[in-house]
């Protein structure tokens, strides 16, 4: 005779497999976007780069120029929970006698809610008024690197060719300094927009011609940038430029894991779901947001 413990493993051994044979047929789009990591610890702590400043010229005999040690910014990043459970009455179980297909259905709806909710945790990252590592939020007009000078990565623009050229200009050149202010390279490859901006940003980046110019002049920004098209944002005007999978951090702590198991004192089959896990910023010089 098959006990409830013997009978709740084979069910948790069943759901796993049907869970992961669902869940890893899903499309996502964060992980195209977030440098995807997994992690031991309960935080995860990450220093903004500061590194030891540019080799200048030496003359010979010259003795070496030596700079003061920067401490660099802290970000700070601590998992949360994340779960769902479902149960279902002895009788109920019984009488029906449906039991495994009933939760393998809810399995499957389980596949797709740790797919949404990873989605919904890597947008709200882009959406957070909370402050990041440097007391402002992600996308302000007041970032100040540690030599005292102010940068902006906040713009109040509408997405149309000639503001996108602007805002890959200031990308690309007006914030490429790092935290001692030396120069460094940045190159935005990627352009997110939600649904609504879809065929704008179409037409921006795939047209030979240059959108709107009767002149018949080349489009400069054809192939420039990968599209993502990602349906969480919501808003008609958000958009937004980067270097994908840079200065953003997507971390896996546990799961997604699977529990069945039968509840003798109220006679009823229970099932849960369970994952942690964060996401935040590390560097803000990396994207740029336009509205």
């Amino acid at each position: 005779m098959v006990g409830t413990q013997d009978f709740a493993y084979a069910l948790r051994r069943d759901l796993y497999a049907y869970f992961f044979d669902q869940y890893e047929g899903l499309p996502s789009t964060y992980d195209k976007i977030f440098q995807v990591e997994n992690s031991d610890n309960a935080t995860e702590t990450w220093a903004s780069g500061v590194g030891m400043g540019i080799p200048v010229s030496k003359p010979e005999g010259e003795p070496i120029k030596f700079h003061d040690p920067f401490e660099g910014w802290l970000a700070t990043f601590t998992h949360a929970p994340y779960a769902d459970g479902i149960t279902v009455t002895h009788e109920l179980a019984a009488d029906s006698k449906k039991l495994v297909p009933f939760m393998k259905r809810q399995t499957g709806t389980w596949a797709r809610g740790v797919s949404y909710m990873k989605e919904d945790l890597a947008y709200s990252v882009f959406s957070s008024t909370s402050n990041i590592y440097d007391a402002t939020t992600f996308f302000s007009a007041s970032h100040t690197n540690l030599v005292g000078t102010t940068y902006d990565n906040d713009n109040d623009t509408a997405l149309t060719y000639t503001n996108l050229q602007a805002a890959l200009i200031q990308f690309d050149n007006t914030n490429a300094y790092d935290e001692r202010g030396n120069r460094i390279r940045l190159l935005a490859n990627t352009l997110i927009v939600g649904p609504s901006l879809r065929y704008t940003a179409m037409n921006i980046l795939k047209a030979s011609m240059s959108p709107g110019d009767a002149d018949n002049d080349i489009n400069v920004l054809q192939g420039s940038l990968n599209l993502i098209v990602w349906p969480w944002i919501t808003s008609a005007t958000e958009w937004y430029i980067g270097d994908a999978k840079q200065g953003i951090l997507f971390f896996n702590r546990e799961g997604p894991s699977i529990d069945t198991w039968y509840d003798n004192d109220i006679k009823v089959w229970k099932a849960s779901i369970y994952w942690r896990g964060c996401a935040g910023v590390t560097d803000w010089r990396y994207w740029l947001k336009g509205y």
